[in-house]
């Protein structure tokens, strides 16, 4: 690749990062250091094999405000940090997935009995229940939740992997058109 700046030409070829920079970006998330949705496929694939239930919750976070209009875009995403951090500290055992901007998904393996999907969800939704400070500011955190238990073995390629998060998606969708805050056990 070369480029040419104010008459002089650049070898573009430098810039380039190398493989191992290029696969972290591609499976952890920067932002939350959790790993990337494309990792969450392949992890449901190989859990498959182990035959337990599988609980996933997939979230949407929102806030009390508009945040990035009031206090910008990096304050947005230092609060995207902070519920990852919580929520990290506070499941240490369980898979955690950035999806995409601000969705995040929890994935426990191994699920013995179904009762911990209200379990789970209700114990995530009551740590981010309080108003936070965050740089001097307060912030309440919303979540709206699709919550889906399955059993693994039903997710032994990347397609039905797909599948079973497009459901988890879906029942954080109708959670969302009952009431913003929800959660909807598909």
């Amino acid at each position: 690749l070369w480029g040419y700046y104010s008459g002089q030409i650049l070898d573009e070829t430098e810039k380039i990062e190398p493989e191992e920079m290029l696969h972290e970006t591609l499976t952890k998330d920067h932002l939350t250091g959790f790993k990337t949705y494309y990792v969450m496929k392949e992890e449901m694939v190989e859990h498959a094999k182990l035959g337990n239930l599988m609980l996933q919750i997939h979230m949407e976070i929102s806030f009390s405000q508009r945040i990035e209009s009031l206090y910008g875009f990096e304050f947005e995403k230092e609060c995207i940090r902070f519920f990852a951090e919580r929520l990290g500290k506070a499941y240490p055992e369980a898979y955690k997935y950035f999806i995409r901007e601000n969705e995040i998904e929890i994935i426990f393996f191994n699920v013995e009995k179904s009762e911990y999907a209200k379990k789970y969800s209700d114990e995530i939704f009551s740590l981010f229940s309080k108003p936070f400070e965050i740089k001097n500011k307060k912030v309440i955190f919303t979540i709206t939740a699709g919550v889906l238990i399955s059993e693994a073995l039903k997710c032994d390629s990347i397609e039905k992997a797909d599948s079973l998060i497009a459901k988890a998606m879906y029942a954080k969708n109708m959670a969302y058109k009952k009431s913003p805050g929800s959660v909807h056990f598909f």
